[in-house]
């Protein structure tokens, strides 16, 4: 075997990104059983088209590397290394290559240890997670990024506070460590989080309001980035996201562009660019990138009017406006963002690996083939910039060949395809990459036509198959208050959607179905190819979840699509297809479960008991017609809160009997029976943070009554405890907006009435 040797200049070995890939390439080398003797220029060539540019050329046994810088030399040995696990040997021919964005960046998570009392770091997490920071930072280096955003930046964020304050300067010398780390490595990082966040009394004592209308407001957000960058003096630039408010642990979240409701939404956006600008530009002469990124399909990230009044002024000095390639939400039968290229600032297209019904990636979905040429159509509209997606850790992910494609499409490349096996060769080996990759290219296709319903995805911009969320089969309505109705009535506006199109939509169901199967035909192709048990574990439990999660979806959808079709004929032929439909539930239900799938199958279960009601009897699908609005669900919780704050106030004796926090998007439903609390999930996201303390018992013959103390919506008792509950009480804590907010509730007993 040949010997293997990296020779250069002792100053170039030296370099930390120069000596990282030169061992990755020596690890990729032994792997592959064969040697490699490669030199490194001394100097950065001028000539090369990019400073991150490299050419490699074969020289007397050799391989000579010229690069644009000390990046570009590190760049070229990590594609060396790539090269050798994917195809077990080195180039024998000559190669440049040269990035197509200039800025690629990602995004990264500043690792925290808190603890309440001071230091308030528990230093020795920190120092450990420090190192999964660093190894992080070489794996952005090894796809070729340029800047890192670092966040949460609220948690170095210098403030005058006791306690958080305090916190943030303990936080500050890894904070410092990081960006030492990611400059030896060339890196730059950019503070990164949402805004507006601040710590309650932190806007009094600024002496301002919550209010885009108060000058205060803005000159206390500004003084926030000068202590920042100055506290911080080695901080690359600032990245920016206003558009999706949420609470960061102790800092609570005001919406910016959504106050002062006279005012535009581009004005406002504008003003806070602008204030944002003048500091981080114009005083420190850094970076700022902002992210356009907001949830809403109607505002300055998805409409070209909106944005152009947001941005036509904002000056273009050192600002980079990133724009998700997607014009709403990460999902299939999505178009490409119209705002790129509306003005003549430099914009970055941000790609998101996961799709949004299944962020962790647990099974194949490969979204390489809708975003290569939306790449190309972004570049067409002036895009010089790319953010790879928030990298997902761990090596049980699919989201990585979706993220290892995409860092290759930045330097140009185009074959989806041969992407996909490369990176099942370096996963599972060099013999089963063919079969593999060709099965993740199947999946993209397989996802759109088993999961979605294509004549109503595909006129829905925002969510277009709703009744599948991340982790859960969506419930519609609020079955504690409607027992089901609104579920059907959340489902009935598919139904009609698809209703010219029925044959066409179960033929793609079924069509979604055959091609999950023709993968696992692939699978057990590969499955004997595979050296490593555990990766071939891994790809069989993987591609089983995908078949299972498939299989239900299509076994679902069928179901109420024939069950709606049903109800309006009430005709036997069209009763018999939906009991049909019906009855494969149950089977799909436990293959899925078989298959490890853990998603929340609420609304799938709370649909089969409806629609086994309504087969029954002609006049209860009849009376399953009507059901309450959302509207008028809201107004009787309303109604409800008015009430129970009426009874509370009235009331002589009274007993808490539950304190209950957490951080609200959608829905929870919390039953409180003697000691015991049990919360459910029931819309949108999930709560996080949630935290209870059970204070007292109900006394028999009283009723419950909630106390909101942090709540801007909705917070009520569904139901009072009785003798058919078994004493149960049934609170709702309800937050229909958009984001999240946090919700504080007390429950307290007073005497019936």
């Amino acid at each position: 075997m040949k010997r293997f040797e990296v020779a250069a200049a002792p100053r170039v070995l030296r370099d930390a990104a120069v000596a990282s890939a030169a061992e990755e390439l020596r690890q990729a080398a032994e792997a592959a059983r064969t040697g490699a003797e490669v030199s490194i220029a001394d100097r950065p060539r001028p000539s090369l088209p990019h400073d991150d540019a490299f050419r490699i050329k074969p020289l007397r046994g050799s391989l000579m590397i010229e690069a644009g810088s000390r990046r570009g030399q590190a760049l070229a040995l990590f594609w060396l290394a790539d090269r050798l696990r994917v195809e077990g040997r080195l180039p024998s021919q000559a190669v440049e290559r040269a990035p197509v964005f200039d800025v690629r960046y990602a995004h990264l998570g500043f690792p925290t240890a808190p603890v309440d009392e001071p230091p308030y770091v528990d230093v020795a997490r920190m120092t450990a997670a420090m190192a999964g920071l660093r190894d992080d930072l070489r794996r952005c280096l090894a796809m070729g990024i340029t800047h890192v955003t670092l966040a949460p930046r609220e948690v170095v964020m210098p403030n005058d506070h006791p306690v958080h304050g305090a916190r943030a300067e303990a936080y500050a010398p890894f904070y410092e460590e990081a960006l030492r780390m990611a400059h030896a490595l060339h890196i730059r990082v950019l503070a990164s989080g949402d805004e507006f966040l601040y710590y309650p009394g932190a806007v009094e004592e600024a002496g301002a309001a919550l209010s885009v209308e108060d000058p205060a407001f803005w000159r206390m957000l500004q003084d926030k980035y000068r202590r920042l960058l100055a506290r911080f003096p080695d901080l690359d630039g600032i990245a920016m996201r206003i558009g999706e408010m949420l609470p960061l642990g102790p800092f609570l979240a005001f919406d910016v562009i959504h106050d002062a409701p006279h005012l535009g939404v581009a004005e406002k956006y504008r003003r806070f660019v602008t204030a944002l600008h003048d500091v981080v530009v114009g005083e420190f002469g850094k970076l700022y990138l902002h992210r356009t990124w907001a949830v809403s399909e109607h505002e300055v990230h998805s409409q070209p009017k909106e944005f152009e009044a947001a941005f036509h002024d904002v000056p273009r000095d050192n600002l980079i406006v990133s724009i998700k390639l997607t014009q709403t939400d990460q999902w299939q039968w999505e178009a490409y963002n119209p705002t790129f290229g509306v003005t003549d600032h430099r914009t970055a297209v941000e790609i998101e690996i996961g799709r949004a019904y299944h962020h962790r990636q647990e099974c194949p979905d490969y979204i390489v083939t809708y975003v290569e040429p939306g790449l190309r159509y972004a570049r067409s509209r002036g895009a010089s910039g790319i953010a790879i997606g928030a990298l997902v850790k761990g090596a049980d992910t699919w989201a990585e060949a979706s993220a290892y494609a995409v860092s290759r499409l930045a330097w140009g490349e185009r074959d989806v395809r041969q992407l996909a096996r490369d990176w099942c060769a370096k996963r599972f080996g060099r013999a089963a990459a063919r079969p593999l990759g060709d099965a993740l290219m199947l999946s993209d296709v397989a996802m759109r036509k088993g999961v979605y319903l294509m004549p109503y995805a595909s006129t829905h911009a925002w969510d277009p198959q709703a009744f599948v969320m991340s982790y859960r089969w969506t419930v519609g309505g609020n079955p504690t208050l409607d027992r089901g109705l609104g579920h059907l009535a959340f489902l009935r506006e598919f139904y009609w959607f698809c209703r010219p199109y029925l044959a066409d939509t179960e033929r793609e169901l079924d069509e979604g179905a055959a091609l999950w199967a023709q993968m696992m035909a692939l699978l057990a192709k590969a499955e004997p190819k595979i050296e490593d048990a555990q990766a071939r574990a891994w790809a069989r439990r993987s591609f089983d979840l995908g078949e299972g999660f498939i299989a239900l979806t299509v076994a679902y959808a069928k179901a109420f699509l024939r069950y709606f079709q049903y109800e309006e004929t009430l005709s036997p032929r069209h009763r018999q297809r939906a009991q049909s439909a019906l009855r494969a539930i149950g089977p799909a239900l436990k293959q899925y479960a078989r298959a490890g799938g853990y998603y929340d199958t609420v609304g799938i279960t709370v649909f089969m008991e409806r629609a086994a009601a309504g087969l029954r009897s002609k006049r209860a699908a009849r009376a399953m017609l009507a059901a309450p609005s959302e509207l008028d669900l809201l107004a009787a919780a309303k109604r409800a809160m008015a009430e129970e704050a009426e009874a509370l106030r009235r009331a002589r004796r009274r007993v808490k009997l539950l304190e209950w926090r957490a951080e609200v998007d959608g829905r929870e439903v919390i039953r409180l029976r003697g000691d015991r609390v049990e919360i459910t999930h029931d819309m949108d996201e999930p709560a996080r943070g949630i935290a209870h303390t059970v204070c007292g018992a109900l006394p028999r013959g009283w009723r419950a009554a909630v106390k909101p103390i942090r709540c801007r919506d909705y917070a009520y008792v569904a139901e009072q405890p009785s003798r058919a509950n078994r004493g149960t009480t049934t609170i709702c804590v309800e937050d229909p907006r958009d984001g999240s907010d946090i919700y504080e509730i007390e429950v307290w007993a007073i005497p019936q009435k």
